[in-house]
């Protein structure tokens, strides 16, 4: 979906197992894979990801059996296992145990049986974020410009930065068409979409949004979260974008816009 799942699944299970990134593949959207969950509600990461985890987790404890060797006093490193002043690679492992391959299950479960949730029970998961926008309104014509953009998010251990910037980013640009420019409207009678596609939808491109977006994290490891001390930032980056544009259009016009999007009549009606 373009979320950054398959990069940092690679990056989840390259790291328990000390190898490379760069020799682990990861692959989605194949039928022949088992059953997994859909992308939504913040939860890849955490789900997803932590069943990844526990996999490699699972393989590391599986080559451990192999060698006999104490799996709380062995450590992984540059495709190896070492346990005190013994140094085996996972080729040597695999060549002596007269096998190909050692396959690591993970699972992600929740709670209860809970169908939703995140953290640990009887504590509450949750992320935070800051947003602070500036805008320009042309007061003759009521455009209205976004000029700059920073947000601050506390989101548990962040897995990987550039992915996840890129998609608060993104959620940035979605925040802006929910203000400025999308909407959803009804035939009044029959209470039908009047739009059937997105063809007829304002949606934000390239010239809408500045260049520099400023976007950081709060450096901290959830420890109720699961085991990559990480939470859900998806539906976050989105959220509380309409609100921060609506209050910076009442700082910059002393309008107060409650309807969304905030379009040039609205901003140029005298009765508001």
């Amino acid at each position: 979906m373009g979320a950054g799942s398959t990069t940092i699944f690679p990056q989840i299970a390259a790291e328990p197992l000390g190898i490379d990134i760069r020799s682990v593949q990861g692959i989605s959207g194949d039928t022949e894979l088992p059953y997994a969950g859909p992308t939504y509600g913040s939860g890849t990461t955490i789900a997803m990801g932590t069943a990844v985890h526990l996999a490699a987790n699972d393989v590391l404890r599986r080559l451990t059996d192999l060698m006999s060797w104490p799996a709380e006093e062995v450590r992984a490193d540059s495709g190896a296992l070492i346990w005190r002043e013994q140094h085996r690679s996972y080729a040597d492992i695999l060549h002596a145990a007269q096998t190909d391959e050692v396959v690591g299950n993970g699972e992600m479960v929740l709670p209860g049986g809970a169908s939703a949730d995140a953290g640990a029970p009887g504590v509450v998961s949750r992320t935070f974020g800051a947003m602070f926008i500036e805008v320009g309104v042309d007061p003759d014509l009521g455009l209205l410009r976004l000029r700059r953009a920073t947000g601050v998010y506390s989101v548990g251990a962040v897995v990987n930065e550039r992915t996840a910037r890129s998609q608060m980013i993104g959620g940035l640009v979605w925040g802006w068409g929910m203000a400025a420019m999308e909407a959803s409207r009804f035939e009044p009678n029959l209470g039908r979409w009047l739009s059937q596609d997105l063809a007829g939808v304002t949606l934000p491109v390239n010239a809408d949004i500045p260049p520099h977006i400023d976007m950081s994290f709060v450096d901290e490891f959830d420890l109720h979260a699961g085991p990559l001390g990480a939470k859900g930032i998806g539906e976050l980056s989105a959220t509380g974008i309409a609100a921060a544009v609506a209050n910076a259009v009442f700082d910059a016009t002393n309008r107060r816009v409650r309807d969304l999007p905030i379009t040039p009549e609205k901003l140029l009606d005298p009765r508001m």
